[in-house]
């Protein structure tokens, strides 16, 4: 896997090998997708135009909240049936 090194400016380089495989161009926008503890830099023709609302920050904060709450044990299930989550869920109001 490569590897890369920030730079004094907070810069990156990427490896020619990444720039080819992944067709990029001087000037090319990249996302920033960020995790718990990774970035992901995803080129911005890249994402279909029918995913972009994952990228967005507003869905990045729900994801980051839900996993939260799964850490937590604040879920229900897993459910045998959807019968089953209807009479489990309505006890929490949903």
């Amino acid at each position: 896997m490569p590897k890369v090194k920030l730079g004094p400016n907070r810069q990156i380089t990427l490896p020619a090998t990444t720039v080819k495989h992944l067709g990029l161009s001087v000037g090319e926008e990249l996302e920033i997708v960020e995790g718990e503890n990774a970035v992901m830099l995803v080129p911005r023709k890249g994402i279909p135009k029918d995913q972009r609302w994952y990228h967005t920050e507003a869905w990045q904060e729900m994801m980051r909240e839900a996993f939260q709450d799964q850490r937590r044990g604040k879920m229900l299930g897993p459910f045998g049936s959807v019968k089953e989550l209807n009479r489990r869920s309505s006890n929490f109001g949903f």
